[in-house]
């Protein structure tokens, strides 16, 4: 089972991150961009990127998730908007 909510991510240049790669160094230096995220429980056959989320079954402690990047806004706005359109509650774009 899946679900959709929209966070501010800074984009990975690569796997070796910011203490290796000098792009990856320039693309942390940028603010982070609203995302579209599709959320699934880990367990699953495909590598996929994790996000540490608050648990949406208890309310308390966090939860492990693994995501694919859906969409990338280009302005918060547009993020905001799409949210409303399609009824995504689960908007931060604090970083």
């Amino acid at each position: 089972m899946s679900r959709l909510i929209i966070r501010r991510l800074r984009q990975a240049h690569c796997k070796k991150g910011p203490e290796s790669c000098e792009e990856c160094r320039r693309t942390a230096e940028q603010p982070g961009k609203a995302c579209l995220l599709e959320l699934f429980t880990p367990g699953g056959s495909v590598q996929r990127r994790i996000i540490e989320l608050p648990s949406p079954t208890t309310g308390d402690g966090s939860e492990w998730f693994e995501y694919d990047i859906v969409r990338v806004f280009a302005t918060e706005a547009e993020a905001v908007s799409f949210a409303e359109e399609n009824r995504i509650d689960d908007v931060d774009l604090r970083i």
